[in-house]
Parts: C-alpha cells; sequence; structure tokens
C-alpha cells in the first residue's frame, strides 16, 4: 500500500519505457493483449524503434514507437503513447503525426493511445479498435489500425481476459487502496509480480513498511537477473497452445520440449478452467 497515489503516467513509464529487459516483457504481454481479436498470430519479438517521447507537462515518457514481429514474420510498426485529459489532442492529430512520420514505411501501422479520461462518448467500451485501409489514405501507404484503450471505463471486479487484467493493474497498482483483484493478478501470475517490482521498487519511498503480503514477497528487480528469458519464453510458448500450433513449431521457436510444453498446457487448464 502506497502513502500517496502514483501517477499512472509514472506507472506506465515504469513499465515500458526504460529500455531494461523487464520492459521487453511488459511489453510483448501487454501488446499481445491488445491484439488479442486483431492479429492473426501472436507477436514473440519487440525492439524500441525510435528515441521516447517525453511529455514537458507531465514530466515523464507518455510514448514509445516500437517494431515488433510475428510468430508467422510479419513486421508491425506500433506507437504506444499514453494522454492524461488535460493534454490530450484530438485522436486525430496523434493518427495523422503517426502517419506522415511514417509515409515510407510499408509495414503495417498500428497505433494504441491509452487514456485515463472518457474519450470517446459513443461508446461504453473501454477497448475501441479502428482499422483504417490504404485506399483512406495515399498509394502506397499500408494499413493504420487504432486501438483506443480508456481506463476509467473498466468497471470490473474481477479481470479474467489479458487486456482486462493489464488495464486493470495499469490502473490499480499505484492506488493507495488494496484490490482484491490486484491481489489476485500478481500472486497468481509471474509477469505481474514483476510488474508490480518494477513500480513500486522505483517509488519505495512513499512505501509504507506494512505493505500487503502479495506486495512485499515479489521479489526486487535485480533477483528477475537469469529468470525472465525463461519466463518469456514459457509465455511465448503458452500463447502459441491457445492458438493451437503444432508442437513441433512451439520446440523450434522457444526451445522447451515437448514435457516442458505439456506442463504448461496442463498448468493453464487447471488453473482457469478447461473453457480459456
Amino acid at each position: 500500500m502506497v502513502k500517496e497515489d502514483i501517477p499512472i503516467v509514472k506507472v506506465f513509464e515504469q513499465l515500458f519505457c526504460l529500455g531494461l529487459t523487464e520492459n521487453r516483457l511488459m511489453l510483448l504481454s501487454f501488446l499481445n493483449a491488445v491484439f488479442e481479436n486483431s492479429l492473426t498470430d501472436p507477436i514473440y519479438t519487440v525492439a524500441c524503434d525510435s528515441p521516447y517521447q517525453r511529455d514537458r507537462h507531465l514530466h515523464s515518457v507518455t510514448g514509445i514507437n516500437l517494431r515488433a514481429r510475428t510468430f508467422l514474420h510479419q513486421d508491425l510498426l506500433i506507437r504506444l503513447q499514453f494522454r492524461e485529459e488535460s493534454y490530450y489532442r484530438s485522436p486525430c492529430y496523434y493518427r495523422d503525426q503517426f502517419v506522415a512520420e511514417h509515409t515510407n514505411q510499408l509495414d503495417p501501422q498500428i497505433l494504441i493511445i491509452l487514456v485515463n479520461f472518457n474519450l470517446l462518448q459513443e461508446t461504453s467500451d473501454y477497448h475501441t479498435y479502428y482499422p483504417m485501409r490504404p485506399a483512406q489514405w495515399f498509394e502506397p501507404h499500408p494499413p493504420t489500425h487504432t486501438h483506443y484503450l480508456e481506463l476509467p471505463k473498466l468497471n470490473i471486479l474481477k479481470p479474467e481476459r489479458p487486456l482486462e487484467q493489464w488495464l486493470y493493474f495499469i490502473r490499480y497498482i499505484g492506488r493507495n487502496k488494496r484490490t482484491e483483484g490486484l491481489a489476485h493478478l500478481i500472486t497468481k501470475d509471474n509477469v505481474f509480480k514483476i510488474a508490480s517490482s518494477l513500480i513500486l521498487d522505483k517509488y519505495s519511498q512513499s512505501v509504507e513498511s506494512d505493505w500487503p503480503d502479495y506486495i512485499r514477497d515479489a521479489k526486487p528487480p535485480h533477483q528477475w537477473d537469469g529468470w525472465i528469458g525463461s519466463l518469456e519464453r514459457e509465455c511465448m510458448a503458452l500463447r502459441m497452445i491457445k492458438r493451437r500450433y503444432p508442437y513441433n513449431q512451439i520446440v523450434d521457436l522457444t526451445g522447451l520440449s515437448e514435457q516442458q510444453l505439456d506442463r504448461l498446457a496442463l498448468d493453464h487448464y487447471y488453473s482457469n478452467g478447461k473453457n480459456n
């Protein structure tokens, strides 16, 4: 539990924008959650494509350009941005700016805008996806896809789907209030345990000595060395298992054995239920 709320923009910066190995793991997990229903196959690698965008009003990094590749070797150009209401411009401004900066790029372009206010009045959904085709721009420009993620519209007590879990975590990890949903995420999922450690280790001066058990038991980031790569491969393998990829393809890509894949599949089956 923290004495003062940690601003969500600081949570965003710690999770995705420090250039650490842990940040790559967070980005892979978060991006695959966002694209769960819009990409035919998951992302397996991601890297920063250009310098971070720093907001002079919020005194934090609020945007990052990324290059990613899917299992089937589709290359993607992604811009991930966070916006607070006070300093937000029209969605069209950021979309047009993104397109203008990459007019010579032929890879599919994806804009993800995470906002801490109600942006789109026409919908109550926390995730709104707008695919845009080349004919709407100019040839030979690639398609540009926009995802809007609105934190205040996530009215869920126990998040189940991957994107629900990520938005719930981002919204509540820095609050001076314990939630059962957050405790469940951090206790159950090692990715969120690492994520909580990244944030709370940075703001240790504002954290009380009587942390909740589920946060106190999370290891500090320096103890994750040598284990991040293994966790990243397991997360990648589990995504492929869910999408029913052949075992031999998963083994070739991740280096895990068939016995390890069986264990991952069974662990997921018993912890989440056979319908997940």
